[in-house]
């Protein structure tokens, strides 16, 4: 049988046998973390605590789920190592996403699966997204099916065949893709369906584990899935003790600036960094708030701009030039009410027929002939674009008052 070991092709899918293929693209009955398999491009894992696991030849990438966009943390790519000697990188990658998608931690297998005897191999369910199943077709004396779009998440079931594989640097696990019907959903992994996940249940517990990582596939065909197939999988519980020690540290005491708004952790950075607010605790995983619209890590008014940048903020641009950085400029800090004041906004608010700070160049993507509102010229955050009336200011004590405060203070003190 000639077959070809392939990884990092365009995603394809989990192939199944049972049915028409077309079925199981909704959670199993006993669902083993259907909505952590998520998509970065390809497939990736959420664990918890802001971190998702992938196949390093995914990398990391913009996180997709229920129509709500989760973007990486910058730099905060960790690969795992396969222990030697020599150590070696493995195909594995950790990275962090900004902010809460609201799904559960995925447990970790710590021992490797059961290959023997075969009818106690450990049954895995597997996860990926990609291609379907089309026509019957044939290859290496066997029979299978093509390859055919579009693209959908679904799972299947196999059970282990082999383990202790060293191959691409990484330790290994597979399942072979019977035609005697050894699960009652076998299933094959395509190539270049990586980075999904192969589960396994814990005998003891009853808890479902995330055993492995899809790496690649030992296949007859590429354009195919033909019984006889191979699928390879991370084995994890060569690295839980590295995912452990990378993806517990909470992201509010790291002493690292994740959202990138000059501000870091929950009492501050290694550097003198004011705290973040978007913390709650030290063990908050997340800067970002969802009760802050300036540090929530969404972009709430679809302007393109994200939450407080303190790049944006010292150079927002004006009626010809864009802002710099990525932020949004009308955030004035990151515990500002709103991504879109009336000096950002897109909207001519005071009747005077000019708009915003740049005369809404950044919130319409063009600039409006009449200019920018003078009240709102290098002050995109300003709440509104009329003049401030005497008594109308939004916010502070007003300077007689705060020049009176020490007194009073004094004479509350003196009578106590």
């Amino acid at each position: 049988m000639a077959l070809a070991l392939a990884w990092g092709a365009p995603a394809a899918a989990v192939i199944i046998a049972s049915g028409d293929g077309t079925g199981n693209t909704s959670a199993p009955p006993d669902d083993p973390g259907w909505r952590n398999v998520v998509n970065i491009s390809e497939t990736g894992v959420y664990l918890g605590n802001g971190w998702v696991l992938t196949a390093n030849h995914v990398g990391a990438d913009t996180m997709f789920l229920d129509g709500e966009v989760y973007e990486p943390v910058p730099d905060s790519e960790e690969r795992l190592v396969t222990n030697g000697p020599p150590d070696t990188d493995a195909d594995l990658l950790l990275f962090q996403i900004v902010r809460d998608p609201g799904l559960p931690d995925v447990p970790i297998r710590t021992s490797s699966p059961v290959t023997f005897p075969p009818w106690q191999a450990s049954e895995v369910v597997m996860i990926g997204r990609g291609r379907s199943r089309g026509a019957t077709t044939s290859g290496c004396s066997s029979t299978g099916w093509k390859l055919v779009g579009p693209n959908t998440m679904r799972w299947g079931t196999n059970v282990v065949y082999q383990k202790d594989i060293p191959a691409l640097g990484t330790i290994l696990f597979n399942t072979s893709f019977s035609q005697s019907g050894q699960t009652d959903h076998e299933a094959q992994v395509a190539s270049g369906d990586s980075g999904g996940a192969v589960f396994i249940k814990n005998e003891t517990t009853s808890e479902w584990e995330l055993a492995g990582i899809m790496i690649a596939t030992l296949f007859c065909r590429g354009d195919s899935a033909i019984y006889g197939d191979f699928s390879y999988a991370a084995d994890l519980s060569e690295y839980d003790d590295q995912i452990e020690a990378i993806a517990s540290v909470p992201a509010c005491n790291d002493g690292v600036d994740q959202d990138g708004d000059g501000y870091i952790d929950w009492n501050g950075g290694p550097q003198g960094e004011p705290a973040d607010p978007g913390c709650d605790d030290l063990l908050d995983p997340f800067e970002t708030s969802d009760a802050l619209p300036c540090d929530d890590g969404i972009d709430n008014d679809g302007d393109g701009g994200i939450d407080f940048d303190p790049v944006t903020y010292a150079d927002p641009g004006d009626e010809t030039t864009l802002p710099a950085g990525e932020g949004d400029p009308g955030c004035g800090d990151p515990t500002w009410s709103t991504e879109s004041p009336e000096c950002q906004d897109g909207i001519r608010n005071d009747g005077d027929g000019m708009m915003d700070y740049d005369a809404g160049l950044f919130a319409n993507g063009s600039a409006d002939p009449a200019g920018p509102d003078p009240q709102c010229v290098g002050k995109p955050w300003r709440d509104r674009e009329a003049p401030y009336s005497s008594g109308s200011y939004p916010c502070g004590l007003g300077a007689e008052l705060a020049l009176l405060l020490p007194a009073l203070m004094w004479m509350r003190r003196r009578r106590a």
